[in-house]
């Protein structure tokens, strides 16, 4: 009798102290009070934390609010068709660069997503606009403060895709949710407005554009609750004022020989990519990329592979212009073991790619590359004649 007792106390003392159900807009409030305060160290602890409770209050709320009736400082616009709804606002650092909140609101689902992006406001930079817009049914955002723009969401929806596929946690479903973005990603790209728009806001997305404005490529990773990975992505040729997209399907566990296969959109050894270098060679371009991929439980890779163009404008991956030691390879892969970290980058000033050499870690382990790592040594590609050439053991100053 005496544990229900105290059970029931603690429930109603949990309740009516602020941090039951129902009463998270008033704990909203209170916390962004101190959190504003906070200096940047404590702001930085709390700032996830802080973007949940957001998401929870303005759910719970069912996005009915306005200017007047949320938090000091904060703008709020929801679109006339009352879909959706974004409240965004600045949060002052004293030393590193401002941040802008952002909260977006589905009423369908009632589903909110909060994130944040570092931005430099100035003193006059204090007002924001949000302007909302649906063209073509994909509602994008955009906002803005009286200097510049800050924030430019293209498609709402992908915003929501994103956030469901973290939640998954690699569960089933992931799959079917990386499908529907692939889907938004394609109309996206298709479209000559937003070809041109690097898609930095999207968390989760690798997105690149080459040099010459021609090749656009959006890649992203898939992990299953295994610690497998699966990837996607499309990739966009533009010509004049039209643009085709191409889906982009992972095939890397069905080529036998890699390195040296010829391949196309629909048979694609997949990677996240992270560096585009257009270069002119033998009066051909190429597009040269750097990748990861996460593989599996016991390795990761790397990739530099190449995409040339068809004169219909149709992608090719790997060509015959990476020099291997006398041998001519399409595209360079690199395992090694997924507790280990592999270098490898683009050195605009010498036009070249550098990368760790990788070695087993015992010589008992040679040939098994889940046991491969850096072993202090560094190869660089260089452009000679139109190839990469590989150049092993050499020295990189100022690292």
């Amino acid at each position: 009798m005496l544990r229900r007792f105290i059970g029931i106390s603690l429930l109603l003392l949990f309740l009516f102290s602020g941090y039951g159900f129902g009463q998270t807009p008033e704990r909203l409030e209170s916390s962004w009070d101190s959190f504003r305060s906070s200096d940047d160290n404590e702001k930085d602890f709390r700032f996830n934390s802080f973007l949940n409770l957001l998401e929870q209050s303005i759910e719970e709320k069912k996005g009915k609010s306005s200017d007047n009736d949320f938090l000091p400082g904060w703008k709020v616009v929801e679109k006339p068709d009352g879909v959706y709804s974004v409240y965004t606002t600045y949060i002052d650092f004293e030393i590193r660069p401002d941040r802008l909140i952002y909260c977006i609101y589905n009423s369908e689902r009632n589903q909110a997503v909060a994130h944040f992006k570092e931005v430099v406001r100035g003193q006059d930079g204090v007002d924001l606009r949000i302007e909302m817009e649906l063209g073509n049914e994909i509602p994008s955002l955009v906002v803005l403060n009286s200097r510049e723009e800050l924030l430019h969401i293209p498609d709402l929806e992908v915003v929501f895709l994103l956030k469901k596929m973290i939640q998954s946690r690699g569960l089933e479903i992931v799959f079917s949710l990386s499908d529907s973005l692939k889907t938004r990603i394609e109309l996206l790209i298709q479209n000559p407005s937003t070809f041109d728009n690097d898609f930095a806001d999207y968390q989760g997305l690798s997105t690149l554009i080459s040099s010459d404005d021609k090749l656009k490529i959006v890649t992203w990773n898939v992990e299953d609750i295994s610690g497998d990975h699966y990837l996607y992505g499309v990739v966009g040729v533009k010509n004049e004022n039209i643009v085709r997209a191409f889906s982009l399907e992972d095939k890397s566990g069905e080529i036998p020989t890699p390195e040296y296969a010829v391949l196309k959109p629909e048979k694609w050894f997949g990677a996240v990519y992270y560096e585009i270098i257009t270069e002119k060679l033998q009066g051909d371009v190429y597009y040269t990329l750097l990748g990861y991929n996460g593989n599996d439980a016991f390795s990761r890779i790397r990739v530099v592979d190449v995409v040339t163009l068809s004169n219909s404008g149709r992608p090719r991956f790997g060509a015959l212009i990476f020099d291997d030691h006398g041998r001519t390879k399409r595209r360079l892969i690199y395992e090694y073991s997924n507790k280990a970290n592999m270098m490898l980058r683009y050195e605009e000033r010498g036009d070249r790619i550098v990368m760790d050499h990788l070695a087993p870690l015992e010589p008992m382990y040679e040939g098994d590359r889940s046991y491969y790592g850096p072993d202090f040594s560094y190869d660089v590609l260089e452009l000679k004649k139109g190839r990469w050439v590989l150049e092993k053991n050499v020295e990189l100053r100022n690292r």
